[in-house]
């Protein structure tokens, strides 16, 4: 059962697919490349902002590699392993070996850690550094070891710095500083000196980030599927849910001595039920949870016979795998028990299943006269990389290494708002489809800004090739003229 799990760990770096999902974009992975190596001060203004110490650290190691997908795949799932590894550290510590061993089963078969671990997804390394200091805390409560206040310090400053909503989790660690609080230990001084210097950082766009979850309320009550859909439906299934819940109250009556870590987490398990509530967004949001589940179900699971408890994990990662076999559902294991041609799997440099990286280098050469840095704009209209995106596609182009490019999305700005001419407008044109119909509840006006841009730019279709069975993609030029037209793909 381990040895599936782990197995299925190792199969992660070796699989060169990754679900059909959305990558989550960058805005600083090309500032922070291209700073690199040079006279600058944009890497410390980077590391001022959210995100930008992960930026940085990713953008080193591709300048020191170089850019492709492989390695941006090997990053997103070094943060995975870590979390798992560091769940098991923090079950052993609290319960023993055994609890650590199901709690990798458990995990290793997640949805929430192995789908979302091989896409960019904040949330992930999130939950690693929240885990990392749970455990540093249950290890050494009252910090006695000399590096626990430095670890502390820098896991803390980390997890406030990546997200707005690294504050959040790094409150619900408070519990577990207490012992050390009781203790007077003087390093916490410095502890706390590091955590507000750092929180400085998401402070100064909090109000924005929330302003802009509650204004998207509606929108995710439409497009995100319900609390107990996300959870059985398309991340857990009902069988390991029901499991896993009853399993967890168990698990959670057997940890009752370690007060303070329980408590942790059952807020981890049962507060992003209730975000969930409040924003209507996805659980994803909220990796923390899955951790908590798995851990205090593992514990559960092993405190009876623990041949019962084998079982039980046992069907638990079953249930996990056998999901895979759900074609409409990319599921843990799908790219490895299903044949691999049943159903296209979007790569980080692979926009559709019928356009790959060829055509979108070959329309880029044809618009694109110069390659300096941001001289080729050009505005997309429902999506360039993947169809319906509501991210322009830096992190695609960042692989492309097309830096000279830089697009603007057209149900952001109206064509009037843009200040220059493009060198090509790109739109996905479909033909119907549950896409369409909620890409015009997000953007009622998409088709009007593509008239629009059509009139005020002049713009003449030069190219188009189907995408899929639905979708076109249609690429415009100004008056249908292009810097290099003998480079334009075949249709």
């Amino acid at each position: 059962m381990l040895g599936v799990g782990l197995l299925h760990l190792a199969w992660w770096l070796i699989d060169e697919r990754i679900p059909g999902d959305r990558a989550q974009m960058f805005q600083q992975l090309g500032a922070a490349y291209l700073s690199w190596g040079r006279p600058s001060t944009e890497l410390l203004r980077l590391l001022t902002e959210p995100t930008g110490w992960f930026n940085v650290g990713l953008a080193g190691v591709v300048r020191l590699l170089g850019p492709s997908p492989g390695l941006i795949r090997s990053v997103c799932m070094a943060w995975s392993l870590a979390l798992v590894g560091l769940a098991a550290l923090l079950a052993r510590r609290l319960a023993g070996p055994w609890v650590a061993l199901a709690t990798v089963a458990i995990l290793s078969t997640s949805n929430l850690i192995v789908a979302l671990g091989r896409i960019v997804w904040f949330h992930i390394p999130e939950a690693a550094l929240a885990v990392a200091l749970a455990s540093l805390l249950v290890g050494d409560p009252e910090l006695r070891w000399r590096r626990s206040p430095w670890l502390l310090a820098l896991g803390g400053a980390l997890l406030l710095s990546l997200r707005s909503t690294g504050g959040f989790w790094l409150v619900t660690l408070l519990p577990l500083v207490w012992p050390s609080l009781r203790a007077r230990r003087r390093p916490l001084i410095g502890v706390a000196a590091s955590w507000a210097l750092a929180a400085l950082i998401p402070l100064r766009t909090l109000s924005v980030y929330l302003r802009g979850k509650l204004q998207a309320r509606e929108l995710y009550a439409e497009l995100v599927p319900s609390l107990a859909e996300q959870l059985g439906g398309q991340h857990v299934g009902w069988l390991a849910l029901a499991l896993l819940a009853g399993a967890a109250a168990v698990g959670a009556w057997g940890l009752r001595s370690h007060r303070l870590a329980l408590v942790v987490l059952l807020t981890w398990v049962l507060a992003p039920l209730a975000l969930v509530g409040v924003f209507r967004s996805g659980i994803e949001n909220h990796d923390v949870f899955m951790p908590a589940l798995a851990l205090l179900a593992a514990a559960g699971l092993v405190r009876g016979p623990r041949s019962a408890g084998l079982v039980l994990v046992g069907a638990l990662v079953w249930q996990g795998l056998s999901q895979g076999l759900d074609r409409d559902q990319r599921r843990p294991l799908a790219g490895w028990v299903m044949s691999g041609d049943e159903e296209p799997v979007l790569d980080f440099q692979r926009p559709y299943a019928g356009l790959g990286r060829p055509e979108i280098e070959a329309l880029f050469d044809a618009s694109c006269d110069s390659d300096r840095p941001r001289t080729c704009l050009i505005v997309v209209h429902q999506g360039l990389f993947h169809p319906f995106s509501g991210s322009a596609g830096e992190l695609e182009l960042f692989l492309l290494q097309r830096h000279e490019v830089y697009l603007q999305l057209l149900h952001r700005q109206r064509p009037d708002q843009i200040r220059r001419t493009p060198r090509a407008l790109a739109a996905t044109v479909c033909d119907g489809g549950a896409q369409q119909e909620l890409w015009l509840r997000r953007s009622p006006d998409s088709a009007e800004r593509l008239t629009s841009a059509l009139r005020l730019w002049e713009l003449v279709e030069v190219w188009r090739a189907a995408s899929d069975e639905r979708c076109e993609l249609v690429w415009y030029a100004p008056r249908g003229e292009l810097a290099r037209p003998e480079l334009l793909p075949a249709r």
